[in-house]
């Protein structure tokens, strides 16, 4: 698919909390020209074949009575720009998204293992695409999905998670396709040389 390179700025980090804001870069690197016995449409593809920009905000929290559970929020925004890649047409432009995660995790030990079990709610909000700049009606709308997860700290420097993502609501424009429940793996390498591993 295609590749993002992301930046993130502490600005504050005091008692227990942290917030953060960043961006990013998403490059088009991912096929538009993927076939199941036909060339599949845009929202299909495994790449949207244009430069996009991403802005995000990040504040997360721990409590005095437990300090290892923790309440993180994440707002995202990502402006799409226009693509000439697509084989079906010359001018697509997906429609700009607005996200929001909000999450609670813990860590336990159990036996040498950490774990980390969580929680999140993920609110997604995009606006219509638009096909040779005239707005496509079929596109765009609001998703809500409730998300279960569990890492584990597999070394130092190695944690591996899944993550079940269950629709919660759907609001969608006119009639198109999109994801049912999903299951997703994840694997984190921690390449720093210090002793800590960063929650998440």
């Amino acid at each position: 698919g295609d590749i993002s390179l992301m930046g993130n700025y502490v600005i504050y980090n005091k008692n227990r909390f942290n917030a953060s804001l960043g961006g990013g870069i998403k490059f088009p690197t991912g096929k538009t020209d993927q076939r199941d016995q036909f060339i599949l449409p845009p929202t299909l593809q495994v790449g949207t074949g244009s430069i996009d920009f991403i802005f995000f905000a990040d504040a997360r929290t721990s409590f005095d009575f437990r300090k290892s559970l923790t309440l993180q929020q994440t707002f995202s925004y990502k402006l799409n720009t226009t693509s000439d890649r697509f084989a079906s047409h010359e001018n697509y432009k997906f429609g700009n998204e607005f996200q929001s995660f909000t999450s609670l995790s813990d860590q336990i030990l159990i036996g040498k293992m950490l774990h980390t079990p969580s929680l999140l709610m993920r609110i997604r909000v995009a606006d219509n695409n638009e096909i040779e700049e005239l707005t496509d009606v079929n596109s765009g709308g609001l998703w809500m999905y409730l998300v279960p997860g569990w890492s584990l700290e597999l070394s130092r420097r190695v944690t591996a998670g899944v993550f079940m993502e269950l629709p919660v609501y759907r609001d969608l424009n006119g009639f198109q396709l999109t994801t049912t429940s999903r299951v997703i793996a994840s694997l984190y390498l921690n390449l720093s040389n210090k002793t800590d591993i960063p929650e998440f």
